[in-house]
């Protein structure tokens, strides 16, 4: 009797292994596929803001150069970014806020098992 218990708890055992053999690569997988949205969220963030604050900055010293008013064109530029040093401050901020989302997921991306792991072990560790 105790020997069928042990052959099946051995039986067992191995289809447990197998099954979290599978599971850890699929979250490995998911760490990677997470890391790669993550990143090109964060390279797009950075991107589109790095634009809009060049586009105003150019806005800005062209029609400041072609004697305009205030150094804006039109009421347009002054609801977009009133005054030019909030619309500077928010825009880099932003782009920096990018850059460091970027950076932060770009290790599960060439190494996501790594990741994985530190994951796992922090969720056993409760930190």
């Amino acid at each position: 009797m105790d020997k069928d218990i042990l052959n099946y708890l051995d039986k067992v055992g191995q289809y447990i292994q197998g099954a979290s053999e599978k599971g850890f690569e699929i979250y490995v997988h998911g760490v990677f596929v997470e890391s790669i949205a993550l990143g090109i969220s964060g390279l797009l963030v950075a991107i589109i803001s790095l634009s809009i604050l060049f586009w105003l900055q150019y806005g800005y010293w062209t029609s400041k150069k072609k004697g305009l008013s205030n150094g804006f064109r039109s009421d347009f530029f002054n609801a977009i970014s009133t005054p030019t040093v909030i619309g500077t401050v928010v825009f880099g901020v932003l782009s920096v806020a990018g850059i460091v989302v970027m950076c932060d997921n770009i290790t599960g991306i060439f190494a996501p098992d790594y990741v994985a792991i530190k994951e796992i072990v922090k969720g056993i560790s409760g930190k």
